[in-house]
C-alpha cells in the first residue's frame, strides 16, 4: 500500500511541474518579439567614395517605422540605435534614437540622420562600392538594434532587436523613381525588413 501512494505522489508530482513547463513555454511563446519595421525612403545628401585613401564620406536620412501587430502586449524600447553598413561593413555611426513605448497596434516612426565622414574602409571593399557607384546601383543595408521589453500583464520579458532593411540606392539615370529634393536625391520605396 504504502508503495502505491508513493508512485501517485511521484506520478502528481511529474504531472504538475510537466504543466508548469508548459505554462513557462506558453508565456515565452506568446512574448515572443513581434514589431514590424519598414523603411519608407533614403534621402541621399552625399555619397562621396575615394579608392585612393580607401574612405567614404556619406550623409543621408531614412525614414523608418515600426508597427507593434500584435494585441496581447506593449513593447517597450529601452535602447535602439540606427546605422547603415555595406557588405556588413559599418558605415555611419549609431545614431541613438529616443526611448520608445509602444501599445497594441501602436506604430512609431522615425526620420534619423546618418553622417559618416572619411569613414575607412577595406581597399577591396573601396574598389567595390566604387564600381557599384559606377554600374548605378548600391546596396546599402540600415540596421537597427537595441533592447526590447516585451510586457503582457505582470509578465515581461527582455530581447535583443537586430533589424536589417535592404536598400538599393540608385546613382545617374538608371532608375527615375528618384526625386531631387533641395540638395538631395530622395529614393521612396516600401520594403519590409528582415
Amino acid at each position: 500500500m504504502y508503495k502505491c501512494c508513493c508512485c501517485v505522489l511521484t506520478c502528481l508530482i511529474a504531472l504538475s511541474i510537466f504543466a508548469f513547463a508548459l505554462s513557462i513555454l506558453g508565456i515565452y511563446i506568446t512574448l515572443s518579439p513581434s514589431p514590424s519595421f519598414i523603411i519608407h525612403d533614403v534621402k541621399l545628401y552625399a555619397f562621396n567614395v575615394s579608392t585612393t585613401t580607401a574612405t567614404l564620406t556619406s550623409t543621408l536620412q531614412i525614414t523608418i517605422s515600426c508597427e507593434n501587430k500584435r494585441s496581447d502586449h506593449g513593447i517597450h524600447f529601452d535602447k535602439i540605435d540606427v546605422y547603415t553598413a555595406y557588405k556588413k561593413q559599418q558605415i555611419t555611426p549609431p545614431i541613438a534614437l529616443p526611448p520608445r513605448y509602444l501599445g497594441s497596434s501602436d506604430v512609431a516612426l522615425w526620420s534619423p540622420y546618418l553622417n559618416g565622414t572619411e569613414v575607412p574602409l577595406s581597399p577591396y571593399l573601396a574598389l567595390s562600392l566604387a564600381q557599384d557607384v559606377t554600374a548605378g546601383v548600391v546596396q546599402i543595408d540600415v540596421m537597427v538594434t537595441g533592447r526590447t521589453r516585451l510586457k503582457q500583464g505582470f509578465v515581461s520579458r527582455r530581447h535583443r532587436l537586430n533589424v536589417d532593411c535592404l536598400t538599393y540606392i540608385t546613382f545617374g539615370n538608371k532608375n527615375n523613381s528618384s526625386n531631387v529634393v533641395g540638395s538631395a536625391v530622395k529614393h521612396p520605396f516600401e520594403n519590409w525588413c528582415r
